[in-house]
């Protein structure tokens, strides 16, 4: 796609506002990748490909602001795809100890268990840590809960009681204050301030963020 057209108010057309994609072509001439994106007030951003690994397999490496320099976003990377450090204009998430911590796995990647599990997301600049969450998982690998340490009423829990109920039409379905559904899907939360045993749906936020299992 290198065009998306969007109209609040009837069909979309010509003169309709859009967003602009730009691509560049790789040497072998049957892939490409991403290398930049124009919004509607005209400004543009820049996905750059750092020589090495990261232009290799087209790993993003920055992402750069309308001038092409100021950065917007950086990461690196554990192994082929595990993202451990993200940096943003304000705060960094970070994976790994600064301080030479060793977690789960016996590393300093302290954000991820001995599985390449996020169990710990640390948003901070090094001098204060503005958001902080932690994730625990029944043996499925399935959510239990995310603990907000910043603000503790909005820590969630996904999953009260981890007592195997399955049932031939729903095989893996747990006990009945299981927030999965028998896909293993989250379908409810429940906020540490509300009632006990009071679920609530999940919204596609809450859905969205909730952490992928990375691969190392």
């Amino acid at each position: 796609m290198i065009q998306e057209y969007q109209e609040h108010a009837g069909p979309a057309n010509g003169s309709s506002a859009n967003v602009q994609y730009a691509y560049a072509e790789m040497s072998a001439g049957n892939n490409s990748r991403p290398t930049s994106m124009t919004y509607t007030n005209g400004r543009k951003i820049y996905f750059t490909y750092t020589a090495g690994v990261d232009a290799s397999i087209s790993r993003l490496t920055k992402v750069l602001d309308n001038d092409g320099v100021s950065v917007l976003q950086s990461y690196q990377y554990l192994g082929l795809d595990t993202m451990v450090y993200r940096t943003s204009t304000v705060t960094a998430l970070y994976y790994y100890s600064t301080t030479g911590g060793t977690g789960d796995g016996g590393d300093k990647y302290v954000g991820l268990d001995r599985f390449g599990r996020v169990v710990d997301q640390k948003w901070t600049n090094t001098v204060t840590t503005f958001d902080e969450f932690q994730y625990g998982y029944d043996p499925d690998g399935n959510a239990l809960y995310r603990k907000n340490l910043a603000n503790g009423s909005f820590s969630e829990l996904y999953h009260a009681n981890g007592t195997p109920t399955g049932t031939t039409s729903s095989p893996r379905r747990h006990d009945a204050h299981d927030a999965h559904d028998g896909f293993l899907r989250v379908c409810d939360a429940q906020q540490d301030d509300e009632p006990a045993r009071l679920p609530r749906k999940e919204s596609a936020r809450a859905r969205l963020a909730r952490p992928r299992r990375p691969r190392r």
